[in-house]
């Protein structure tokens, strides 16, 4: 590892610190509270930040600007760390905005890809579809994609997924009904469980009201869709 060699001094507590690789401004201050000195780095958050890029006559103006800052009692380290926090927090936000603009489609990609593969957990159990969730992904791309695919996820109401599943029991499909319904609900509770939706619509909806009973339900969804459980 290289070391740095000794700094170059303008006067006024402004510092070109270099090595081999680069040379970088510094304001060195002391701190009013303690007398501690500081090195406050001109420039931090420029990509064009370094000498030859920032001149003498950059750093200076910029060395100006901070004591500035510090003659209003202002420590300039605590001001960039306020700013980086701000600027963090509108970034988180602007991520969680666009994750819970997810679509239809995208949040079935996210559930099929974490849930529906076959696996062994941690206690020796099989979890997972058998066939991948290939029979749920023909169901989606047939009865649910044609319609909200492409819908952000959090602004499909309860009634337009009921209206999904109410097609299906028109058919007289009522045990597909029924799938359909708890496969439904279970990718909702995957996005509400990764803060993707406030709620869950389908929480509430019974299967009495879309398929009623199907007598070999159990079975069924056992031998040809999970594994065990």
């Amino acid at each position: 590892m290289s070391r740095p060699t000794r700094p170059l001094h303008d006067g006024g507590g402004l510092y070109l610190r270099k090595r081999e690789a680069s040379a970088r401004w510094y304001l060195r201050l002391s701190d009013p509270a303690t007398g501690a000195q500081q090195w406050h780095r001109l420039f931090p958050d420029d990509p064009a930040g370094d000498y030859p890029h920032k001149t003498l006559a950059d750093a200076r103006a910029g060395s100006r600007r901070l004591w500035d800052l510090r003659s209003t009692g202002v420590d300039p380290r605590v001001q960039r760390a306020h700013a980086i926090g701000e600027a963090k927090a509108r970034a988180d936000a602007l991520e969680q905005e666009a994750q819970r603009r997810l679509s239809v489609k995208a949040l079935f990609d996210r559930w099929a890809a974490t849930d529906l593969q076959p696996r062994t957990r941690a206690d020796g159990k099989r979890a997972g579809r058998r066939d991948g969730g290939q029979f749920t992904r023909d169901q989606f791309e047939r009865r649910v994609f044609p319609k909200l695919g492409n819908r952000a996820v959090a602004e499909v109401a309860r009634g337009e997924w009921i209206e999904l599943l109410d097609v299906v029991k028109s058919e007289g499909k009522l045990r597909t009904a029924n799938v359909l319904l708890a496969d439904l609900k279970q990718m909702l509770r995957f996005a509400l469980a990764r803060d993707l939706l406030d709620r869950n619509p389908l929480e509430t909806v019974l299967k009495r009201d879309v398929g009623g009973a199907s007598v070999e339900r159990d079975r069924v969804l056992s031998r040809a869709r999970r594994y065990g459980t």
